[in-house]
């Protein structure tokens, strides 16, 4: 601990983003599943990078992927898979994260990427749910590791 310790706060969160990426991403490989790199990547910057925030704190975090997540899902699956419905997808979940006070900016943009790679319902459970907790783990266990440093 004492290594963390000595780093400046932009190198730890940045370790931090890095470890738990590279994690999730080989995770999602050896299930087969298609990595979302974009959305979880933006989550990481928020959750590391401003990890006090209300965005990254575990309602939004959770809460804003797996709500456009399910939106996304559910307009491909009644309009099909077009940009379109990538776009509409990204302002019904803008609008249900703020009604749940659920925001989460990067889980914005989850409608689109469902909507250009068109996955199945299981997408949700696998690797969406799991890289979500994740996450919030990984928020969690960063935060734990910053107030042990604080006097």
């Amino acid at each position: 601990m004492r290594f963390w310790d000595s780093m400046p706060r932009p190198a730890r969160a940045a370790v931090a983003t890095w470890l738990a990426l590279c994690f999730i991403i080989l995770a999602a490989r050896s299930l087969g599943c298609i990595p979302m790199v974009a959305s979880w990547g933006g989550s990481a910057v928020i959750i590391f990078g401003m990890p006090r925030s209300d965005m990254a704190q575990p309602r939004s975090l959770i809460g804003g992927h797996i709500l456009s997540t399910l939106i996304g899902l559910g307009l491909v699956t009644l309009l099909g898979t077009s940009l379109w419905v990538g776009v509409l997808g990204c302002s019904c979940a803008l609008a249900a994260m703020l009604v749940t006070r659920t925001v989460h900016s990067p889980a914005g943009s989850n409608p689109l990427i469902i909507a250009a790679i068109n996955p199945d319902w299981r997408f949700l459970l696998i690797p969406m749910l799991p890289a979500a907790l994740f996450l919030s783990l990984s928020h969690w266990l960063f935060l734990k590791a910053d107030a042990e440093r604080s006097p």
